[in-house]
């Protein structure tokens, strides 16, 4: 990463409430290919595109990567969560049936899940060629919540 660049933060849920569906939309994406079983076969855009295209590609793919990373045991069920909520657009309430889980112990379980991926996404976003320059935070920084900055 560059010393001096600006590091745009993030929080995991603005990135997907905002930012995904765009960043999908400009890699010229599908949902499909970020499933954790397509993920291997997935190709990086080469220099023949415009470096927006290429950086939202590399975000796109360091989701996928993390996604494919989370856990996926009958207690931490992540991976499903994730995928369910925002690749294969299933609501709260179906994912929750699904995992079996309440809707109250599933929020807690989503918050989990969340703050899992906004790790694994960090790895793989400081492993790129070049880095688009974002880091995803679980939760509100301090420094937010003490402006009252949402």
């Amino acid at each position: 990463m560059a010393e001096n660049a600006e590091i745009l933060q993030i929080t995991t849920k603005d990135f997907f409430d905002k930012y995904f569906d765009v960043l999908m939309s400009i890699a010229g994406r599908t949902n499909t290919e970020l499933l954790p079983e397509n993920i291997s076969s997935f190709e990086m855009l080469d220099n023949r595109y415009l470096l927006k295209i290429r950086r939202a590609d590399t975000l796109v793919y360091c989701t996928g990567k993390a996604f494919s990373d989370c856990q996926n045991k009958t207690k931490k069920p992540y991976k499903t969560i994730l995928v369910d909520c925002y690749l294969n657009d299933m609501t709260n309430l179906e994912v929750a049936k699904k995992v079996g889980y309440s809707r109250s112990r599933f929020g807690a379980l989503k918050q989990e899940a969340l703050a899992e991926f906004t790790q694994r996404f960090n790895y793989w976003i400081q492993n790129q060629k070049f880095s688009p320059l974002v880091q995803l935070m679980s939760q509100k920084s301090n420094m937010q919540k003490s402006l009252g900055v949402d």
